[in-house]
């Protein structure tokens, strides 16, 4: 449940226009990496990806 609540939170922050590492860092993840695996299983895209592609913004 918490996770879900960081990457929502998460989305909000990439759509803010926040680079990916802040955002993991500000969504309270250690380690960049770990958020991005996660975001990319629940998402089915890297944070990245999505920040970039208007049709992904649009999705979430």
């Amino acid at each position: 449940m918490a996770s879900t609540v960081r990457l929502l939170r998460a989305l909000e922050l990439l759509a803010a226009g926040q680079s990916v590492t802040a955002v993991a860092l500000d969504s309270g993840y250690n380690n960049v990496s770990a958020f991005i695996t996660l975001f990319r299983l629940v998402f089915d895209v890297t944070p990245g990806r999505h920040q970039t592609d208007p049709e992904l913004l649009e999705c979430f």
